[in-house]
């Protein structure tokens, strides 16, 4: 954008007719040539000295930390063998089987008397091992072992904030020509 005002610094020049001469015998008129220089003036203007621009500021993005749970070792079965119970059990087992025997004893009267005796069978107790509870095959689940992990994440991206700064502008001085000069015949008030 351009502003011009004019500030006339001289007069302006005084134009005068010239007049011509009279025709033909005495009493002719005599003419001085006039100049008048130019006359110059001084220009304000308004002119731009630095154009608008954009000014860009980069806010940088932030970051944050979670916690998350983690599986470390998935969970898994396994097979565990239990082995078999023993025991003991007693048992009343026949030692020797009932049998007859002859004995020979005295009576009060001390004669020998032989007779057949009974001699019932004869048991003790004998203890032996015996399995209580057979060997087995049982699954067993172990749980999942789990961690808390911590992560970081962005929470905020990174921004650009735009700021626009105007132009920028100042007045100038400069003189220029208002009106050329000029140069014009004037009569003398004298004859010759």
């Amino acid at each position: 954008m351009r502003t011009r005002s004019i500030f006339v610094l001289g007069g302006f020049a005084l134009a005068l007719g010239a007049v011509p001469a009279s025709a033909g015998g005495c009493g002719a008129r005599c003419y001085e040539k006039v100049v008048s220089p130019p006359v110059y003036g001084t220009v304000a203007e308004t002119v731009m000295v630095r154009p608008a621009s954009v000014a860009r500021h980069v806010t940088p993005p932030q970051y944050g930390t979670v916690a998350e749970v983690v599986v470390v070792q998935p969970a898994r079965t396994v097979a565990r063998v239990i082995p078999a119970v023993m025991g003991t059990v007693a048992e009343r087992v026949m030692v020797a089987p009932a049998s007859k025997q002859w004995q020979v004893t005295r009576d009060a009267f001390g004669r020998e008397v032989g007779c057949w005796v009974h001699v019932p069978a004869q048991y003790s107790v004998q203890h032996r091992a015996v399995v209580m509870q057979s060997e087995r095959v049982v699954h067993e689940t172990i749980p999942a072992v789990t961690a808390v992990r911590q992560r970081t994440v962005l929470t905020r991206p990174a921004q650009v904030h735009e700021q626009v700064i105007p132009a920028a502008y100042a007045t100038q001085h400069r003189q220029v020509m208002v009106s050329p000069g000029t140069a014009q015949w004037r009569p003398l008030s004298r004859h010759y």
